[in-house]
């Protein structure tokens, strides 16, 4: 609780760093929370000159919560309220409708989303965003199985980050670049990209990304478990995160619970329930 002495300015933005923590930190649901308790602060007080910024952060909160229909709700409001003469906001918009594409799948948009921000940032030099915008190019370009150009977006995020050392940064690309290096059938480089990323990934206690993306991020905690990769950090980030196994069949998988009938192991993939969800493995 603050005090009575602080200006409303002041714990808005609290709030927003609250958001921000929460979202790198794999807290997203708590990112929303403080996200509306800033835009509450906001419409109470009338500070509508940073309204525009807060329902930024909220709507990149949602994203990171998987609350895309809040999300659509949030970038209508924004594309109305944004003019030309707020680039830098509108590059952080044209990232974030990048990703949201991404999570509904609709690819041109990502793309094009992303070449959106990276065009408004580099006139305006604002190298943070166009890092993110890059990012959500190269997630897009995997998904269309144009993995070259995945690994080229890699490479020029890592010509602008040379010397800038960031963890989040560096697990993201890692895990980019392993997700690349495994369309193009290169399983070796791909696994050690795997480690390097998973290593990280421990030291740090990583439990986000720049832009997380549940389905990859449960195919290459499948394959770390399969590999022997970092099991303690990947079962810990699968249990933050509420990962999804993508495969039933997966035996490693930190399932809630297991249960034997006829000597056959049935996984249980979700708390014990009246209506729990039961996946079977029949083994070999």
């Amino acid at each position: 609780m603050f005090s009575s002495n602080v200006s409303p300015l002041f714990e808005a933005w609290w709030n927003i760093a609250l958001c921000c923590n929460g979202i790198l930190c794999g807290s997203p649901d708590l990112a929303v929370v403080a996200a509306r308790k800033a835009l509450e602060i906001v419409d109470r007080t009338n500070l509508g000159a940073v309204r525009d910024k807060v329902l930024l952060y909220y709507y990149y909160a949602c994203l990171v919560n998987g609350e895309l229909e809040t999300a659509e709700r949030l970038a209508q409001a924004l594309e109305k309220s944004l003019g030309p003469d707020h680039p830098m906001e509108q590059g952080m918009l044209a990232c974030f409708k990048s990703w949201q594409a991404l999570l509904n799948d609709n690819m041109p948009a990502a793309i094009s989303n992303a070449d959106e921000c990276i065009a408004l940032c580099k006139k305006i030099g604002v190298p943070n965003f166009q890092m993110h915008a890059l990012i959500s190019k190269a997630l897009g370009l995997n998904k269309m199985r144009q993995f070259h150009s995945a690994l080229s977006c890699i490479r020029e995020i890592r010509e602008n980050v040379n010397g800038t050392k960031s963890p989040l940064f560096d697990f993201t690309l890692l895990l980019i670049e392993a997700e690349a290096t495994a369309g193009l059938n290169d399983k070796g480089a791909s696994e050690t990209l795997l480690a390097s990323a998973f290593d990280v990934g421990a030291k740090f206690d990583q439990m986000g990304l720049a832009q997380w993306m549940a389905p990859m991020m449960s195919r290459l905690c499948a394959r770390a478990l399969s590999a022997g990769i970092q099991p303690e950090y990947t079962i810990r980030l699968i249990r933050q995160r509420k990962l999804l196994a993508p495969n039933p069949a997966l035996e490693s998988w930190p399932w809630p619970a297991k249960v034997f009938t006829l000597g056959l192991p049935i996984f249980i993939s979700a708390p014990l329930t009246s209506t729990t969800s039961v996946r079977t493995f029949i083994s070999a």
